[in-house]
């Protein structure tokens, strides 16, 4: 019975795996063999239609028409007696059973004998120069093109999808080989592959270098722009400062000006006044007198003398009689008697009105003292309910933290478990020719290593975050309450001191006494 090994598509050249329809499905080479078996199956066939057979390509030509029952290729059952029977011996390599695989080099298929062990410094560099083949477009015919009615393409499709496969794996290999080196490289170039890890290293360190350069000199210009833009403030600043002290100078020189100007406006019309008051003495009858004595006050000077006789001008017309004199004694008697009734009125009233406010005042007092007692059990009530919430804040952040120290104790004990079945893996990976089986043992080293990557995953997933986040939002919380049973604090030490207030103040006292007299 052949026994074939289990075959790894991430670890196996492409070009390695044949599938087996392609030897059982082979197209026939030229037109003449087509011709001949045709012959043989459908001695009836025109030569027309066989000279179109003959003239078209190979490929086109393993579809015959849809009224011709041959049958496109030979299918037989495979069995162990048509695999002793292969169309090639052995080769030396597998006889030797010292073969060494190369890439992309197909090795002649022997079902009887197990596969070659793949080496991984083969496999890792085995597509550096690989070049992938054309394309073919599956529905253009070949050369010369030529109208035909056969439209069966699986050898191009297949063609095809060996391509597809090839440059898949070439990608992947590019990709995801590169934990390979140190494992299974050798010395030389593990050197190359930290040589090329120091240069990026110190052309990474040399860019952040620069950008922190680059970042100081922004910053210098934005300083210099800010420092310049301060001397144009303040010199714009002490410019305006100059010119309202100048404005100011300006406008204080004008209110002099309109001050002196009122004061000399002043005096020319007091001066004026007099001149008009001395003609209008001049005038009257009882100054007249023919003697000399009538000249002296056309000889006054106004400027240093008073004019004396306005004042006694006033008395001639201000003479009062005794009886003038006793109604005028009278009017005011009476006067002050009614401002005497009003006086006690006034003082009747304004004691009624301290006596209303005293016990309005009692009466808020006696309200406000009930109110402040409320305010105070509810103040303290409110008061232990922050402490008790501050405590269980408190209970709740330390059970986080111990849960978040069981995370990354489990995490570590993950890693170290993920780190020794991949050492395991890498050592079941180095066996070479018969060892080298895909084995129970390999298979669950292989779910066991995505167990712990799952569960890695699933504790990554941001539970460590969520949860110093929860205990960041809960501290502060506990600081808010902190904040607020302090200023609960400070309100009971209010809420006492204005219960216990007294009515000390002196003008309430003499209101008081004043009322109670």
């Amino acid at each position: 019975m052949t026994v074939l090994p289990f075959l790894d598509i991430k670890a196996t050249p492409v070009r390695s795996l044949e599938s087996p329809r392609l030897s059982r499905t082979k197209s026939f080479h030229n037109g003449s063999e087509l011709n001949g078996q045709q012959q043989q199956q459908q001695p009836s066939l025109s030569r027309r239609y066989s000279r179109k057979l003959s003239s078209s390509s190979p490929i086109r030509s393993t579809v015959p028409s849809a009224h011709i029952r041959t049958p496109k290729i030979n299918i037989v059952a495979r069995s162990d007696e048509i695999l002793k029977q292969l169309p090639h011996p052995k080769t030396a390599n597998v006889q030797t059973l010292n073969s060494i695989w190369k890439p992309l080099v197909r090795e002649q298929p022997d079902y009887d004998y197990l596969w070659e062990p793949v080496q991984r410094e083969d496999i890792r560099h085995q597509y550096d120069f690989y070049l992938a083949p054309r394309r073919i477009i599956a529905s253009r015919p070949d050369e010369p093109s030529k109208m035909t009615t056969m439209f069966e393409t699986q050898d191009r499709h297949y063609h095809n999808y060996k391509r597809v496969q090839a440059m898949q794996q070439r990608q992947w290999n590019q990709q995801h080989m590169q934990y390979t080196i140190y494992p299974y490289s050798y010395t030389e170039e593990r050197e190359m592959y930290n040589k090329q890890i120091r240069s990026t290293l110190k052309e990474q360190m040399e860019q952040k270098v620069q950008a922190d350069k680059l970042e100081l000199e922004m910053k210098n210009r934005a300083t210099e722009v800010v420092i310049e833009q301060d001397r144009q403030h303040v010199e714009q600043e002490k410019q305006r400062q100059i010119e309202r002290a100048k404005f100011l100078l300006q406008f204080t020189a004008k209110n002099k000006e309109l001050m002196e100007n009122k004061w000399e406006y002043n005096q020319w019309n007091r001066v004026h006044q007099w001149h008009v008051e001395r003609a209008v003495l001049a005038d009257t009858p009882i100054n007249w007198n023919s003697s000399n004595r009538c000249n002296f006050l056309k000889n006054l000077n106004p400027i240093k003398i008073p004019p004396l006789f306005t004042s006694a001008k006033a008395p001639l017309y201000t003479r009062y009689t005794p009886k003038d004199w006793s109604n005028f004694e009278c009017n005011q008697f009476i006067a002050a008697n009614g401002i005497l009734n009003d006086t006690k009125k006034l003082h009747q009233e304004s004691e009624y009105l301290a006596r209303e406010i005293d016990e309005q005042v009692c009466k808020n007092q006696w309200k406000s003292t009930n109110e402040i007692a409320i305010i105070k059990q509810e103040i303290c009530f409110w008061k232990n309910e922050i402490k008790n919430l501050r405590q269980k804040l408190h209970n709740t952040i330390n059970e986080l933290e111990l849960k978040r120290q069981q995370i990354e104790h489990f995490l570590n004990r993950i890693k170290l478990g993920l780190k020794i079945v991949q050492e395991n893996l890498y050592e079941r990976e180095k066996r070479q020719i018969i060892d080298l089986i895909h084995d129970n043992v390999n298979r669950e080293l292989i779910k066991l290593i995505d167990i712990f990557i799952d569960a890695k995953n699933s504790i990554d997933n941001g539970i460590v975050e969520k949860i110093n986040k929860k205990i960041y939002l809960h501290r502060e919380r506990s600081c808010q309450l902190e904040i607020e049973a302090n200023e609960k604090f400070y309100s009971l030490i209010l809420e006492n001191a204005a219960l216990y207030l007294t009515n000390s103040l002196p003008s309430f006292n003499n209101c008081k006494n004043s009322a109670s007299g």
